[in-house]
């Protein structure tokens, strides 16, 4: 799943911060994790919803690698996780 943070005011498009962060779909795997052992389901499945937290972690990282939110151009790519 692609995580996409971006400035949203007037005079946008601005440049988006763009990072890959793993998430599997219970709606997708429903019939996998009705059949998985509860105690591997951590271990097979990332079940974690974006929060605040990560979107905040992701936009400090961006900045640290030079993301400028307020300029114009081709997104920045965070490396996967």
């Amino acid at each position: 799943m692609d995580v996409r943070v971006w400035l949203d005011r007037p005079g946008g498009p601005y440049r988006q911060l763009v990072a890959t962060r793993r998430f599997d779909d219970p709606w997708l795997h429903y019939g996998v994790l009705l059949g998985a052992p509860p105690e591997r389901i951590a271990e097979v499945f990332q079940l974690e919803p974006v929060k605040p937290a990560l979107v905040a972690d992701l936009i400090r990282a961006g900045h640290a690698a030079g993301w400028r939110p307020e300029e114009k151009g081709a997104a920045l790519l965070l490396p996967a996780e």
